[in-house]
């Protein structure tokens, strides 16, 4: 039986060192591959960053182009400018006229729903009432015509 467990050990102790002698593969590979794409990221960072301060040179160019173009038909159109926007004021002044109209429109119609309701619900008044005068009018009659 001890010799089956020193076997046993034996075999457990060589097992283990053959599994260490893996991991250590495994880990070498690893880290070679760790600094692989490391230096990888290094470079394609560096390219980045050179890439993008071309696009930002470019970039400010184009702005300051546009820049330079808008003033130039900003000066241009100023009194194209000047003469819409007084064209644009008049026409508000006209809306503004118009709208006080329609106000003054707005609140009359207003006050001729409300006197329309109140009128309707006079009108539904007096059908009631002329309803409840027919009824009563049955009523007395034939109260009447039993009293005869």
């Amino acid at each position: 039986a001890r010799a089956d467990a020193r076997r046993s050990a034996e075999l457990l102790a060589e097992e283990k060192a053959r599994h260490e002698d893996k991991l250590e593969e495994v880990r070498v590979v690893h880290h070679k591959q760790v600094e692989t794409a490391k230096r990888q990221l290094v470079q394609e960072r560096e390219s980045l960053q050179v890439r993008h301060a071309e696009l930002k040179e470019t970039h400010q160019k184009k702005v300051e182009d546009a820049h330079r173009e808008v003033e130039e038909q900003r000066k241009t159109h100023s009194g194209a400018i000047d003469d819409h926007r007084r064209r644009l004021l008049e026409r508000e002044r006209r809306n503004g006229v118009l709208e006080g109209k329609l106000g003054a429109l707005g609140s009359e119609a207003e006050v001729l729903r409300s006197r329309l309701k109140e009128l309707e619900e006079q009108v539904h008044q007096a059908e009631v009432l002329a309803e409840q005068r027919q009824y009563d009018n049955r009523q007395l009659e034939r109260e009447l015509g039993d009293a005869r």
